[in-house]
């Protein structure tokens, strides 16, 4: 039996009570473990452990990716299954991972950059 979930996601597709939701939280709080404090905050991590903790990360995120396009491969061979849910999850998740993307680029500018501030270059 499905409970209520008011989350903005279900709002916004306007259901409100649907068992893929549970599913989809999943995925969120997945995808939450990828998200970062602002480096330039934490100038006395080290530059060592900073690239250590982005390729656990980055790791992760290669596992999430293939998974997701193993999903969508699945979806796409049944184009009757495609549904308004469906199609909103499919951009949902292609959003998040477009901001992941966007997060390894800044994180690993920022290690280059000290990088080259370390080494006076």
């Amino acid at each position: 039996m499905s409970e209520h979930n008011p989350s903005p996601e279900n709002e916004a597709t306007g259901d409100k009570t649907d068992e893929t939701s549970c599913e989809h939280m999943e995925l969120e709080a997945s995808t939450e473990d990828f998200e970062t404090e602002d480096l330039e905050a934490d100038e006395e991590t080290s530059l060592g452990h900073e690239v250590l903790h982005l390729c656990d990360d980055f790791a992760r995120f290669s596992d999430e990716c293939a998974f997701l396009c193993d999903a969508y491969a699945a979806v796409v061979s049944e184009p009757a299954c495609i549904g308004e849910m469906t199609a909103s999850g499919l951009g949902l998740s292609s959003y998040k991972l477009k901001k992941q993307v966007e997060d390894f680029y800044y994180r690993i500018a920022n290690i280059h950059a000290r990088w080259q501030k370390e080494i006076g270059y």
